[in-house]
């Protein structure tokens, strides 16, 4: 959610305008925020693309995983949240 004292999320907020994301009209500042989660170089669509980077064992720095650990295979994503994240998950639900 938005934190008390976090600029940056205040002037997510403040993005008042309302634009269309897949069909939908949506607060232009919650879908740059979920622009920047989801599209982002650590973001879930990378994750997504990428399944070694779900291994708590990735590297980010070298892009590597541990040899010792055995990748998991994904089975389900849940995208939840509360005030500023529910609003990201909701416009993840579009996605």
């Amino acid at each position: 959610g938005t934190e008390m004292m976090n600029a940056v999320n205040w002037l997510t907020d403040a993005q008042t305008r309302i634009v269309d994301y897949n069909g939908t009209k949506v607060h232009d500042g919650f879908l740059t925020n979920f622009n920047a989660v989801w599209k982002g170089s650590k973001g879930v669509l990378e994750h997504l693309r990428s399944p070694a980077m779900l291994s708590k064992d990735y590297d980010y720095e070298t892009g590597d995983v541990s040899e010792n650990n055995e990748q998991d295979r994904l089975e389900a994503i849940y995208i939840t949240g509360h005030s500023l994240g529910g609003a990201v998950a909701f416009i993840a639900a579009l996605a």
